[in-house]
């Protein structure tokens, strides 16, 4: 009984130190894997505290950044107000300016207006101030030559007064007894007698042919020589006799003594 007894005891404790020894290699298993999870969790803790680390450092840079964001928000949105202000300032002055370019440019249009009628008027001012002064220039000639012409009359008259001569007649003669012809080709001299009534003693005679041209010495000699010579008369022939055939025409002889016309003649030749 005691030996049954001894061995119930025996295999009891066998079985206590079994399941003692199977608990104590359960709990050292058990502590192990408890530290190498208490490890982890202390790695990742770090890790986690070295990350929450770099977060708040990346959380405090953020802040100081939006900070600053802010700040350069507040400045920004002052610049813009001030800059909207002065917008609205330069659009007002702008309309001002415009209102002022549209009232210039009314003016300026009027002024154009008010200047092309100007220039029209001083265009036909000059034009009709142009007109004038060739009138003027006109009348001046006019004048000039009605002096003249006046001096001349004035000169024949005095001339007719102090040279009166009768009514003279030119004709064409040929041979030594002057006969009269009227052909041109037969015509030998051309003659006429003037009976003046004052004495004239330095007598020019000028020839102007059919072409109106004046003939000269050698296509003529022209000459003039004192027939009688009385108180108050004197008769002067007057001579032209060509060096060559005259053509058929009108001949014209002047008569002139110094500045004073006397006398113009006149033969037609056929």
């Amino acid at each position: 009984m005691s030996q049954l007894k001894f061995r119930v005891v025996t295999g009891t404790l066998s079985m206590v130190i079994v399941a003692m020894l199977g608990w104590t290699m359960q709990e050292r298993s058990l502590r192990s894997a408890v530290k190498k999870d208490l490890d982890k969790e202390r790695l990742r803790t770090e890790s986690l505290t070295a990350e929450n680390l770099g977060v708040e450092k990346e959380r405090d840079r953020a802040r100081k950044q939006a900070e600053h964001l802010n700040a350069q928000y507040v400045r920004l949105t002052g610049e813009l107000q001030s800059a909207t202000e002065k917008m609205e300032t330069d659009a007002g002055r702008l309309r001002q300016l415009r209102s002022e370019v549209s009232a210039r440019s009314k003016e300026y249009n009027s002024l154009q207006s008010s200047h092309e009628q100007l220039q029209h008027q001083y265009d036909a001012i000059a034009s009709e101030r142009s007109r004038l002064e060739r009138m003027d220039e006109q009348l001046h000639a006019e004048i000039f030559s009605l002096r003249t012409d006046n001096t001349n009359l004035r000169q024949e008259l005095d001339a007719s007064k102090r040279y009166r001569y009768d009514s003279p007649m030119i004709r064409a003669t040929r041979g030594a007894n002057n006969k009269l012809v009227v052909k041109a080709s037969r015509a030998k001299k051309l003659l006429s007698t003037i009976s003046l009534t004052n004495q004239v003693d330095d007598l020019k005679i000028v020839v102007v042919d059919p072409g109106g041209t004046t003939m000269t010495e050698r296509e003529g000699l022209a000459s003039s020589r004192v027939l009688s010579k009385g108180k108050d008369v004197q008769v002067v022939e007057i001579a032209f006799i060509p060096k060559r055939k005259l053509q058929p025409g009108l001949y014209q002889i002047e008569v002139v003594s110094g500045e004073v016309h006397i006398a113009s003649l006149q033969v037609p030749l056929q």
